[in-house]
Protein backbone atom coordinates (compact mmCIF):
# COMPACT_ATOMS: atom_id res chain seq x y z
CA UNK A 1 0.00 0.00 0.00
CA UNK A 2 1.38 3.39 -0.95
CA UNK A 3 1.88 6.31 1.41
CA UNK A 4 -0.94 8.17 -0.30
CA UNK A 5 -3.31 5.22 0.18
CA UNK A 6 -2.32 4.92 3.83
CA UNK A 7 -2.94 8.61 4.42
CA UNK A 8 -6.37 8.36 2.78
CA UNK A 9 -7.31 5.39 5.00
CA UNK A 10 -6.11 7.19 8.13
CA UNK A 11 -8.01 10.36 7.24
CA UNK A 12 -11.22 8.41 6.54
CA UNK A 13 -10.95 6.69 9.92
CA UNK A 14 -10.28 9.98 11.71
CA UNK A 15 -13.31 11.60 10.06
CA UNK A 16 -15.59 8.96 11.61
CA UNK A 17 -14.28 9.37 15.18
CA UNK A 18 -16.69 11.19 17.52
CA UNK A 19 -14.76 10.55 20.74
CA UNK A 20 -12.98 13.75 21.84
CA UNK A 21 -10.67 11.86 24.18
CA UNK A 22 -9.52 9.53 21.40
CA UNK A 23 -8.94 12.45 19.06
CA UNK A 24 -6.90 14.29 21.71
CA UNK A 25 -4.80 11.18 22.35
CA UNK A 26 -4.26 10.71 18.62
CA UNK A 27 -3.18 14.33 18.28
CA UNK A 28 -0.79 13.99 21.23
CA UNK A 29 0.69 10.86 19.67
CA UNK A 30 1.16 12.54 16.30
CA UNK A 31 2.67 15.63 17.92
CA UNK A 32 5.13 13.47 19.83
CA UNK A 33 6.07 11.32 16.84
CA UNK A 34 6.67 14.33 14.58
CA UNK A 35 8.72 16.41 17.04
CA UNK A 36 11.76 17.93 15.42
CA UNK A 37 13.77 18.59 18.57
CA UNK A 38 14.80 15.87 21.02
CA UNK A 39 12.54 15.09 23.97
CA UNK A 40 13.87 16.73 27.16
CA UNK A 41 13.45 14.90 30.45
CA UNK A 42 12.50 16.78 33.61
CA UNK A 43 14.81 16.77 36.63
CA UNK A 44 12.57 14.25 38.40
CA UNK A 45 12.57 11.95 35.36
CA UNK A 46 16.36 12.13 35.10
CA UNK A 47 16.64 11.43 38.83
CA UNK A 48 14.30 8.42 38.59
CA UNK A 49 16.35 6.99 35.71
CA UNK A 50 19.60 7.50 37.64
CA UNK A 51 18.10 5.73 40.66
CA UNK A 52 16.84 2.84 38.52
CA UNK A 53 20.27 2.38 36.95
CA UNK A 54 21.83 2.22 40.41
CA UNK A 55 19.29 -0.40 41.48
CA UNK A 56 20.13 -2.48 38.39
CA UNK A 57 23.85 -2.17 39.10
CA UNK A 58 23.24 -3.44 42.67
CA UNK A 59 21.19 -6.35 41.38
CA UNK A 60 17.98 -5.00 42.88
CA UNK A 61 15.84 -6.39 40.07
CA UNK A 62 13.00 -8.84 39.52
CA UNK A 63 12.41 -11.21 36.62
CA UNK A 64 9.18 -11.05 34.64
CA UNK A 65 8.24 -14.45 36.12
CA UNK A 66 8.68 -13.10 39.66
CA UNK A 67 6.47 -10.12 38.92
CA UNK A 68 3.87 -12.33 37.20
CA UNK A 69 3.78 -14.55 40.30
CA UNK A 70 3.37 -11.53 42.56
CA UNK A 71 0.52 -10.18 40.46
CA UNK A 72 -1.17 -13.59 40.51
CA UNK A 73 -0.92 -13.56 44.33
CA UNK A 74 -2.48 -10.09 44.48
CA UNK A 75 -5.31 -11.30 42.27
CA UNK A 76 -5.69 -14.42 44.43
CA UNK A 77 -5.24 -16.80 41.53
Amino acid sequence: MSTTELKERVLKKIETIQDDYLLEELLDFLDFETMKEPFVLSKSQTSAIREAKLQIAKGEVFTNAQIDDEIDQWLNK
